[in-house]
């Protein structure tokens, strides 16, 4: 059995997605993983780039957020402009579909009503004579082959 960490761990270590700590206790232990590991990690750098960060600008960046969001008077002054007009049409866009199946008048309702009757009946009456059949339309080719096959057998 392989006492290092496979690749996948490494990587899995590199990106921060493990959280086995054996595998940490492992880097911490043994040199040859540890190697491995930072030699992902400059390889990793190189290819995106990317250069560390240093602590002081990381440090100014968070007081910064943590100023802003302290701050008492910090609020979104700009969401309720924003949405005067487009709400407005918002609103108006609602009314005119909850409004437009209504606007048609009660005339037309009771023909589409009559029409809609019997189509239904006409449905109904449909499905109970298929219901009704001694037979489904599918099985009469199925009974013939058996029908068939009894006839070569009796001669």
């Amino acid at each position: 059995m392989n006492p290092h960490l496979s690749i996948d761990e490494l990587v899995d270590l590199l990106y921060g997605v493990s959280d086995d700590f054996a595998a940490v206790a492992h880097i911490d232990a043994c040199g040859e993983c540890r190697a491995k590991l930072e030699l992902f990690e400059r390889r990793r750098q190189s290819a995106c780039g990317l250069e560390p960060a240093p602590a002081a600008a990381l440090a100014s960046q968070r007081s910064t957020v943590h100023e802003r969001i302290e701050r008492p008077g910090f609020r979104l002054r700009w969401v309720p402009a924003a949405l005067g007009v487009p709400a407005a049409l918002a609103a108006g866009l609602v009314a005119a579909v909850v409004i437009a199946p209504h606007v048609g008048g009660p005339a037309a309702a009771p023909q589409k009503a009559v029409q809609q009757e019997t189509a239904e009946d006409q449905l109904f009456r449909e499905v109970f004579s298929l219901e009704s059949a001694e037979e489904p339309r599918a099985a009469s080719p199925i009974r013939g082959l058996f029908d068939e096959a009894a006839a070569g057998e009796q001669q």
